[in-house]
């Protein structure tokens, strides 16, 4: 028998169900000057790669159709979680110093069926695949075990399909949460997961396609650990072996969520042995959502235009995480000035200071800036700064 595929538009319409549910979403206050940096910085970024790229009208009309099939299919919770999640994980836990966390995906469900440990993961009788024994222990980073922990476990079976998001499944198959025992261990009984594709039928494979590539997700155990009064760990355990554990679609596999895999003692299946350390909670940070980032810009009124030889301000740019200007005056009749500060980038960007009468020197723009929010974008944007220079220069002469 042939296991049920999911197609993109059904696993779609349930992730973003899922997602309405799920109570991500709060209202308050909107803070306005952070949603303008951010869309700016975003509409930004695609002008700079249709300008830079020289995108033709073909090209504009494809991505326009593609963005306009990515929201048909409700695929935005499955490209976001793809593509996005993992830097946006990277960035709100770096600050950890217990375990390794990655992304939760678009295939959590809430509320799983309760049982202390030891416990059996809910299954069908006649489930397929490789018996696993996942056990551990949940400690603090001082060592100190949390009795009161849990660990919430989904994972695919053995056909890479998720219960909720596939025909023929029962609702909480291979989905469950464990209370540890009072000394901060945890033993679940479960069944080894599959590697396995995200839906390709949709705008997310036609992208994939497109670009050459593949869909595969390495096989992966997702967990969510918790104890009053630490911060939630939503973790991701990958197997040793797998072969796409290096070519990850989602980019979400770190080396210190590999697991041990060892034959069972019982004799039946395998075993690992994955101990989870959590951090203390902590209140919210006045600098959330800009710590360790470029400092915020000067507040806009609007969403940027297109910049021309008439505008005072240049568009903003970030080098390697760190903030700088560039401002084009007019100085007396034909002089004319860019300045450059704030740049941390030092050995990247070597120019400074002003220059006049279409002297526009940067130097070492050669070098590799891999570090930056926008990798490469900041030499273009300073010759086009220098473009409007000569040009202006050139009309005034």
């Amino acid at each position: 028998m042939t296991p049920p595929d999911p197609t993109a538009a059904a696993s779609g319409a349930a992730g973003t169900d899922r997602f309405r549910t799920s109570g991500k979403l709060h209202g308050g206050e909107v803070d306005h000057e952070r949603v303008n940096r951010l869309a700016t910085r975003a509409v930004t970024a695609i002008n700079d790669i249709a300008r830079e790229e020289r995108i033709s009208y073909d090209e504009y009309n494809a991505f326009k159709a593609w963005l306009i099939k990515v929201g048909e299919a409700g695929e935005w919770p499955l490209f976001l979680d793809v593509w996005l999640e993992h830097t946006v994980e990277d960035v709100n836990t770096d600050h950890r110093q217990g375990s390794k966390g990655s992304i939760e995906g678009p295939y959590h469900v809430p509320d799983a069926p309760a049982q202390d440990s030891p416990a059996t993961i809910s299954m069908r009788q006649d489930e397929k695949g490789t018996p696993l024994l996942f056990t551990g222990t949940i400690t603090a980073v001082d060592g100190t075990p949390l009795p009161d922990a849990k660990v919430e476990l989904w994972h695919a079976d053995e056909d890479g399909l998720y219960s909720q998001f596939a025909p023929d499944i029962p609702e909480w198959n291979l989905r469950g949460t464990f209370t540890a025992a009072a000394d901060g261990t945890y033993e679940i009984h479960t069944m080894r997961p599959a590697p396995y594709m995200i839906p390709t039928d949709g705008a997310c494979g036609q992208l994939i396609a497109a670009a050459g590539s593949h869909a595969w997700r390495p096989a992966h155990l997702h967990v969510k650990v918790s104890a009053p009064g630490y911060q939630l760990l939503t973790a991701q355990l990958y197997f040793p072996g797998d072969e796409h554990n290096d070519d990850d679609v989602a980019t979400a596999v770190k080396p210190e969520l590999v697991l041990d895999i060892q034959p069972a003692e019982s004799g039946t299946g395998e075993q690992t042995v994955y101990d989870f350390v959590l951090d203390p909670a902590r209140g919210p940070s006045p600098t959330a959502g800009r710590a360790g980032g470029p400092p915020a810009p000067e507040a806009r009124p609007q969403l940027p235009r297109r910049h021309g030889v008439r505008d005072s301000v240049a568009p903003r740019r970030v080098c390697g995480g760190a903030q700088y200007s560039s401002e084009v005056r007019a100085r007396n009749e034909a002089r004319w000035s860019v300045t450059i500060s704030g740049c941390s980038a030092i050995g990247m960007c070597a120019a400074s200071g002003t220059t006049t009468n279409s002297e526009f020197s940067i130097r070492s723009w050669s070098s590799s800036i891999d570090s930056g929010v926008f990798p490469g974008s900041c030499a273009p944007a300073m010759r086009r700064v220098g473009t409007v220079i000569r040009e202006t220069e050139s009309r005034r002469s």
